[in-house]
Order: C-alpha cells, then sequence, then structure tokens
C-alpha cells in the first residue's frame, strides 16, 4: 500500500465513521441525546412525572418495576408482534424484542 492510499484510508476511518460503521450513532442523534440530558438535568420535573407513571403502573398490574424501562415478557414471536401492533394502534411506539436479542419463546 503506497503512502497516498494509506493516507485516504485513514482519512475515511476518522471521519467517516457512519459510512464505515453502520452501527455508530450519527451526529444528530448524539447531539439530540445530550440535549435531552441537559433538559433532564435542569427540569426535574419531568424526571417526577416519569416515576409518577411507573409508580400508576406499579399500581395498576401489580407488577413491581424499580425502571422506567419495563420489560414483559409474552413468550412467542407471534405474541410479541402482536402485542407490538396492539400498543402501536393505541398510539404507542413499542417495538417487540426477539431473538437473537433474547432466548427463544421469551419475546417481549
Amino acid at each position: 500500500m503506497n503512502s497516498y492510499s494509506k493516507s485516504w484510508k485513514l482519512l475515511i476511518q476518522s471521519r467517516g465513521r457512519s459510512f464505515i460503521f453502520s452501527t455508530s450513532t450519527p451526529v444528530p442523534v448524539a447531539a439530540a441525546a445530550h440535549a435531552a440530558v441537559r433538559v433532564a438535568k435542569h427540569e426535574t420535573w419531568r424526571r417526577k412525572a416519569i416515576w409518577n407513571r411507573v409508580k400508576d403502573f406499579q399500581l395498576l398490574t401489580g407488577i413491581p418495576v424499580t425502571s422506567h424501562i419495563i420489560s414483559l415478557i409474552v413468550g412467542s414471536e407471534d405474541k410479541a408482534l402482536q402485542a407490538s401492533r396492539h400498543l402501536l394502534q393505541a398510539g404507542f411506539h413499542v417495538t417487540a424484542i426477539r431473538p437473537p436479542t433474547v432466548p427463544p419463546n421469551s419475546c417481549r
């Protein structure tokens, strides 16, 4: 490899990460996450509102939860996809978590 092609390779690797690595975080997503953290730090009422919803969920379902991220195991892939579609029709974008992310028959 000559020095000219090596220079190009280094340039692409250092400046074109989202082109080379399709799983890298795009800059706008990182900026949005940073802005969200700043808002959460300064507007504490938002965090309190989330925790109030978590407590309401626990009271309504009887499911003990300790996080605002709640994983409900529904079993098969079909059930998880059906639940996801039902929730989307109700206005909630909740994706089904299926194998290989979770073991078979433990879809969420």
